[in-house]
């Protein structure tokens, strides 16, 4: 293979790469300015010179777009917080020149509130879209209908009147269980994830009654009444653990579980309303 050959293979396959992230980059312009369009849909963008720096702008955007959303929903609510938002939050970052455009949205279909004197909006994430079926190859106006077979007539029985009525029947009404104040407390906090958002959600829910107590892992006086939250060095909770002494059960995986399971990590006690 000669030189020549080889130069021309070379610029054919540029030419194809480039061809490839033009056309990627159009779709992908297309999708950002159909959502911004779409009043179904609540977004942030940011463009920086850094990559990292326009998508925390962007969360950050969106954010604020999703408490406003919240507040106008219910303008009786005091404060918002945003749960889940980096877990299911949708991304599209686009370079351009020297620069990035990070573009972050949510569906507000996906947007799940929790009501409290502190609201807390969940994340959700993306339900699947539903696949349209497939219809049978062939030609749409000539369908193979089944042979029909005639069945053989009864001859009417005769009619035998009664004097017994039925009774309509009444429907059972569902029942609606009332979450317990355990229930209700332990859903809303299992949908933090950072510490420093645990003191804004904490704080009301003792004012209402519903915790009666919380503080540091060092000045716990019950242990066995107590449930735990544990957080790594970061701020990240990294579990929810029932009552318990030496051993306690993991509120979100259902199995056996302690804090001595988590090396270096601190940890929240708090005691519910029974």
């Amino acid at each position: 293979m000669t030189i020549e050959v080889m130069s021309k293979r070379l610029l054919i396959l540029l030419f194809g790469l480039v061809l490839t992230t033009t056309l990627w980059a159009q779709n992908s312009m297309s999708d950002v300015n159909s959502i911004k369009r779409d009043a179904n849909y609540l977004y942030g963008e940011a463009t920086l010179d850094n990559r990292e720096s326009a998508l925390k702008l962007a969360y950050e955007l969106l954010e604020s777009e999703i408490k406003n959303w919240a507040v106008q929903k219910n303008p009786k609510t005091g404060s918002v917080l945003v749960s889940k938002i980096y877990e299911y939050a949708d991304t599209i970052v686009l370079p351009r020149r020297n620069l990035f455009r990070a573009f972050v949205f949510v569906k507000k279909s996906n947007l799940k509130t929790i009501k409290g004197k502190t609201m807390i909006v969940e994340v959700c994430q993306p339900k699947p879209e539903p696949q349209p079926e497939a219809k049978p190859k062939g030609d749409s106006q000539s369908e193979i209908k089944p042979e029909s077979k005639e069945e053989p007539k009864e001859e009417p029985k005769p009619e035998v009147k009664t004097d017994i009525k039925e009774e309509p029947k009444v429907e059972p009404k569902p029942v609606v269980e009332e979450k317990s104040v355990r229930e209700e407390v332990l859903e809303c906090l299992m949908t933090i994830t950072k510490f420093q958002d645990l003191q804004g959600v904490m704080t009301p829910l003792k004012d209402e009654g519903k915790i009666t107590e919380f503080g540091k892992y060092t000045s716990m006086p019950d242990p066995a009444g107590s449930y735990l939250i544990v957080y790594d060095q970061q701020g990240v909770i990294k579990a929810f653990l029932d009552k318990g002494t030496t051993t306690r059960r993991n509120l979100k995986t259902g199995a056996e579980d302690s804090e001595k399971n988590y090396h270096g990590c601190g940890a929240l006690w708090f005691k519910v309303k029974e």
